[in-house]
């Protein structure tokens, strides 16, 4: 991976002008690092490395929390924070996906607990912006409607789709 360090470091600029990041919680998170530095858990580069070629600094921000005991805050590094059309997130392998598409296999167990149930058909009521649920139901056999069927009360719900089972 290309060296990134004027990248990251224009990232780490840019917290000066994020929102409700105060001086005080500035120095709580300064502290964060301070403390990693002290216990071993990240090191300090010499500066003769941060121009090597092949170098790549991982950029973080704040997360700020309202605990109710005041305000908490914690480092997120951002893997998905993309340089020359590179991020650490697209340059590790990914695994086999081992949970499969969640949204299918939700749909299919329903379905299959409709079947049993003796349903004769499935009706969805959804919003027009919901393109991604719509082809989820379009590639489970849902037609769209005219109309609604009924009055389910989702009057909101411009868009009805159904399945026969």
């Amino acid at each position: 991976m290309k060296n990134n360090l004027n990248f990251a470091l224009k990232r780490l600029s840019q917290l000066n002008k994020k929102k409700g990041f105060t001086s005080t919680l500035r120095e709580q998170y300064k502290s964060i690092f301070d403390d990693w530095l002290t216990k071993g858990y990240i090191e300090e580069l010499p500066k003769e490395c941060l121009q090597e070629r092949e170098q790549w600094f991982l950029p973080h921000f704040p997360v700020i929390k309202d605990s109710g005991l005041g305000k908490k805050i914690r480092p997120v590094f951002d893997g998905r924070a993309i340089y020359n059309d590179q991020s650490l997130n697209t340059q590790i392998l990914p695994g086999p996906n081992m949970l499969g598409d969640l949204g299918k296999i939700m749909m299919r167990h329903c379905l299959e607990a409709a079947v049993s149930f003796s349903f004769e058909s499935c009706y969805i009521e959804t919003m027009t912006y919901m393109t991604a649920a719509q082809n989820l139901y379009k590639k489970s056999g849902f037609q769209y409607l005219d109309g609604p069927l009924g009055d389910t009360g989702h009057f909101s719900c411009p868009v009805q789709m159904l399945k026969k089972l």
